[in-house]
Order: structure tokens, then sequence, then C-alpha cells
């Protein structure tokens, strides 16, 4: 199995257009590192000052009864205000740029990196049929089912690698260029109780579910591939899923409840780990990684049961 994962490793950086890929991913962390610099504002000396401003217009804001605004989000937000100056935690933003909010802003950068898993998983099984050089793989010894898991587990270390090359030089660069904050603090709202949470801590949590998400995105897109031989149209159908899937879930949730089994709604685990909570009364952690392991099984049952009985020919 190493042996085969090997191979497709070499045939994946044997295309230039993955070294392209690589360059976008620099770029854009330059990109990142510009506007933060251009638009990074000095830190708030009397900040206490600011947030007890803020308690008045809320309250105010309560006081006048404004159908634009909630009462219960504003009085959350005096709660928190309150816990901060009392604790002498200032907010993120009124805090000097810092390595934890450079990172907080590299991360929508993994929305390329879900862009670069999802082509090269979609075309990772259909290239090798329009190519064929799949005839070359199949009639060695591995059987189908090794030869698409290493296919599999390739598309699992890219994806891994990349998202960890992005997390390695946003902490590089944010360190270097801002350094470390040790007063940045989370403050997550469960009913009436606050709970304090390192800036560390929400970034990993940021990152790890973002590539929970990349991988399930990257399995079905793996799974089209497989079922379909033509790589125009497993991209095409890949893509479609990846942005539009969570949109029409939303569509769906609004007439059906079982639009809740779906994965797109449960890939998004950030949603337990925020002041929000679950996007539907009842959904807990262990309900939506359940589900997605269903889909996950789903996905790679359909394609090694495709993949097994398919006749071996090439071409679209």
């Amino acid at each position: 199995m190493i042996r085969l994962i090997q191979n497709e490793w070499m045939k994946v950086w044997a295309r230039k257009s993955q070294w392209v890929w690589l360059a976008l991913l620099g770029v854009g962390i330059a990109v990142v590192l510009i506007l933060t610099f251009r638009t990074a504002a000095p830190a708030e000396q009397d900040w206490k000052a600011l947030l007890l401003q803020e308690n008045q217009q809320h309250e105010q804001t309560i006081a006048e009864g404004s159908e634009w605004s909630d009462p219960t989000m504003l009085r959350a937000d005096i709660r928190e205000n309150n816990y901060r100056i009392q604790h002498d935690l200032p907010p993120e933003r009124m805090l000097q740029e810092n390595v934890w909010s450079f990172l907080r802003s590299s991360v929508h950068l993994l929305n390329l990196v879900g862009l670069m898993v999802i082509i090269m998983a979609a075309t990772i099984v259909s290239t090798e049929f329009k190519t064929g050089t799949i005839k070359l793989l199949l009639v060695r010894p591995p059987s189908r089912f090794r030869v698409l898991m290493s296919k599999y587990l390739t598309v699992v270390v890219y994806a891994l690698m990349l998202a960890s090359l992005l997390f390695g030089l946003s902490f590089l660069i944010g360190s270097i260029c801002f350094g470390f904050e040790d007063r940045a603090v989370d403050i997550l709202h469960r009913g009436d109780q606050l709970i304090e949470r390192s800036a560390i801590t929400g970034v990993l949590i940021e990152y790890a579910t973002s590539i929970i998400h990349l991988l399930v995105i990257g399995t079905l897109a793996f799974a089209i591939s497989t079922i379909f031989k033509s790589d125009k149209m497993s991209i095409i159908l890949s893509l479609l899923a990846y942005y539009g899937g969570t949109i029409t879930t939303g569509v769906l949730l609004a007439f059906f409840d079982w639009a809740k089994y779906l994965f797109f709604i449960n890939a998004d685990l950030g949603q337990y780990f925020s002041s929000e909570g679950a996007i539907l009364e009842g959904m807990t952690l262990g309900f939506s990684i359940t589900i997605l392991l269903l889909h996950w099984l789903l996905f790679i049952g359909a394609a090694a049961l495709i993949f097994q009985k398919r006749e071996i020919t090439t071409g679209e």
C-alpha cells in the first residue's frame, strides 16, 4: 500500500498545475499580510471606557425598543463587556494585531485549499480512465480495492499537507511580523454563562473543524471521480456540491425536517464551538459526527463498489 501511495504522490507533483496552486497559496498569504498591515489600527489604551460607552448605547437601544435590534443579543454583549472589564481582558478588536488574529484572517484561505483538494480528488481516478493508464495499474498484483484506497489516502494526505502548510506559514509569518498577545481571549456564551477560551484554542478549533469539512468534501469529490470517467464532469459536480450544497440544504431546511440529515449542514462542526451553537435545535456534536461517518461510508462504499465492477475502458 505504501508503494502505491508513493506512486500516486509522485503523479500528483509531476503535474505543473500543482506548483501553480502552491504559488497561488503563497500569494494568498502575502495578500492577507499586506491587507493586515494596511488595515491594522493601533490598540486602544482606554478600551474599558469604550466598552462602558457601548454598554450605555446598548441599554439605550433596549429601552427604546427598536424593532431593528435584538435585545437578547444586546444583553449578551453587555454581559461580555462587563466580564472583560472585570477580568482585564480587552476584546480582540481593541488589541494590536498579533499572531492569533493573523491566523484567524488566514483561515479564510482554506477556501482556496478546498478548491485545490476538490480538483485533485475529482481528477485522481477519472484522469486515469481518460489517459488509459488505468489499465497499467490494474494489471499489477494489487487488488482494485487497494489501488482505489491508495488514491483516496493520497487525497487525504494532500489535504492535510496543504492545511498544515497554510497554518505553519501563517503562524511563522504572524509571529515574526506581529508577535504574541497573552491577553487575546475568546468569550463564549452558553445561555447566561460565559466561558473563557484562549485565543490559540479558538484558532486551532477553527482550523481543525475546517479541515474536517475539507476531508468530507474531498471524499465526495473522490467518489464522483470514481463514478464518472470524465474529469470535467467530476470537477463540475464536485464544485457545485462544495459551493452550492450548503445553500441548497438551507433552502430545504425551510420546508423539510429531514434536510438535517444531509451532510452539508453537519460538515460545519465549528457551530458547536461558537456562541451561536447548533444551527438547528436538537442537533449535537455527536449527531453531526454520526451523520458525517455514515455519509463517509456511503461515499467510499459507492466508489469501491462501482470501481470493483466497472469494465475498464478508456476515454470520456
